[in-house]
């Protein structure tokens, strides 16, 4: 059913590699998911590089006046004052911690391996 869905078996194999299947194991895709995923993988040091330099690459391409390097510690002031809009009253959301994302992402992974298994 799925290599209906997806189109093609060869669309399918390429998807099993890069993800790995339920061990989550694959190869890293092309591009900057790749790349991040790849440092992400590898630790907080190589992490921390690649976003500095993907960081410092945008920053060469687009003028300053258009950009906002935003870090959310910093909360609502720097945001709104870049967008030049005031700042609301309600407190800055810090829901996106690393612990709760994990969690999340092996849960949802767990969900679409358990209704492939039911459907097919």
């Amino acid at each position: 059913w799925f290599v209906a869905l997806a189109g093609s078996r060869g669309l399918c194999e390429y998807e099993q590699r890069l993800c790995g299947g339920i061990g989550g194991k694959g190869e890293f895709p092309p591009g900057i998911f790749g790349k991040m995923n790849k440092a992400l993988n590898t630790g907080e040091e190589a992490a921390v590089d690649f976003f500095k330099s993907h960081i410092e690459e945008v920053c060469s391409h687009v003028p300053a006046s258009q950009l906002l390097v935003f870090d959310v510690r910093e909360g609502w002031e720097p945001l709104c004052r870049f967008l030049d809009v005031p700042v609301p009253d309600t407190p800055f959301p810090n829901i996106n911690d690393s612990k709760s994302q994990r969690l999340f992402f092996k849960t949802l992974k767990l969900v679409v391996w358990l209704a492939t298994l039911v459907v097919s």
